[in-house]
């Protein structure tokens, strides 16, 4: 029997892979903000935890370098 999975832990999984997309979709284009910086996150520009329907929408979300996502 396949063990079942807590939404909090599928919600965690989406984020990880979502976010990893995005890396990899942007890891040539630079940080969107400072456009110097290498992406080494994913940025939002509505933060997921209180617009979250934007949450997954890749529109929404750019490569940031550390810096500039803080």
């Amino acid at each position: 029997m396949a063990k079942v999975k807590s939404l909090k832990s599928l919600k965690a999984l989406a984020i990880k892979t979502f976010n990893k997309w995005i890396l990899f979709r942007d890891k040539d284009k630079g940080c969107i903000s400072c456009i110097t910086g290498g992406v080494h996150n994913a940025g939002h520009f509505y933060h997921g935890h209180l617009y979250s329907a934007l949450q997954f929408n890749e529109v929404n979300v750019q490569g940031q370098c550390v810096h500039c996502n803080l």
